[in-house]
C-alpha cells in the first residue's frame, strides 16, 4: 500500500458516510487483483430455467445479469466495495450505480442495482448511453481467460467474470464430472481494500450464486497506475 493516513472522525449524509482521514505521504494508488475458479454449471442452468420467463418480455437472462443481482444484494454488507478515495477521505455510497461491461466492449450503466431484480437488471443491460461517471463500481464479462478490470475513475473496485471453459471438476474424492469453469476477479485499490477483504466479498458471492469455489492457486498480483 503506497499510502498512508489516520482516521479522524466519521461523517453521515443522507446518501453517504465519510471517513475523515488525513494524509501522511501520498503517492499513486496500487491496484491489487483476487482471483477464484468457479463452476457455473448451476448459474447456467438456472438462466436457461429463467429464460423461458424472461424471453416474454423480450429479455435473456445470463451469467452477468445473475452476477451483477448477486452482488448488488451483498454491497450493504460490504461497503467498501463501492467506497470512493479522496484525498482526504473515503466515501461510502448507499445508492449503488453499476457499469456493466458487456462482452462486444459497450457499457451500460445500471443505476440503483440493488433495488432492481435479476429482470430488471438483464432490461437495463439492453439499455444504452449511460453516463459511467455516476458509477460506484464495475461488474465486467469478458471472452479472455485471464482478463481483469480494472477500476473505474472515481470507485475503487471492479468484478470481472471470464467466459465459462469445459472442463473437468472433482465432486469428491473419487468422482469428476464437466464443469463449466470460470474466473471470477475482483481488482481494487489497495488503499482501500486488502487481500483479505477482497476473499471475503467473492467468498460471499459465491455462496449467494450458489456456486462451488474449485481449489485452483489464488491471484494477489500488484500492478501501479
Amino acid at each position: 500500500v503506497h499510502a498512508r493516513a489516520v482516521a479522524d472522525a466519521t461523517v453521515g449524509t443522507n446518501t453517504s458516510s465519510t471517513i475523515r482521514l488525513r494524509i501522511v505521504d501520498a503517492q499513486p494508488a496500487p491496484l491489487a487483483s483476487a482471483t477464484i475458479a468457479i463452476d457455473l454449471q448451476s448459474v447456467l442452468h438456472q438462466c436457461r430455467v429463467q429464460n423461458a420467463t424472461f424471453a416474454r418480455y423480450g429479455l435473456q437472462a445470463t451469467p452477468q445479469s445473475a452476477l451483477i443481482a448477486a452482488a448488488a444484494s451483498l454491497f450493504p454488507e460490504h461497503p467498501l466495495i463501492n467506497a470512493a478515495w479522496a484525498e482526504t477521505a473515503i466515501v461510502l455510497r448507499h445508492r449503488y450505480h453499476v457499469a456493466a461491461g458487456l462482452t462486444d466492449g459497450r457499457w451500460v450503466l445500471i443505476r440503483d442495482a440493488g433495488d432492481l431484480n435479476e429482470r430488471g437488471i438483464a432490461r437495463a443491460l439492453t439499455e444504452t448511453g449511460h453516463d459511467l461517471g455516476m458509477a460506484t463500481c464495475a461488474i465486467a464479462v469478458t471472452a479472455d481467460w485471464w482478463q481483469i478490470t480494472p477500476p473505474l475513475p472515481g470507485t475503487v473496485a471492479a468484478l470481472t467474470l471470464s467466459e465459462a471453459q469445459l472442463k473437468p471438476v472433482a465432486l469428491s474424492d473419487t468422482t469428476i464430472a464437466v464443469g463449466a469453469v470460470a474466473h471470477l476477479s475482483l481488482c481494487y485499490d489497495a488503499r482501500v481494500l486488502d487481500h483479505s477483504t477482497a476473499m471475503t466479498f467473492l467468498n460471499a458471492l459465491c455462496r449467494r450464486l450458489g456456486v462451488r469455489s474449485l481449489a485452483e492457486p489464488q491471484e494477489d498480483e500488484v500492478s501501479f497506475v
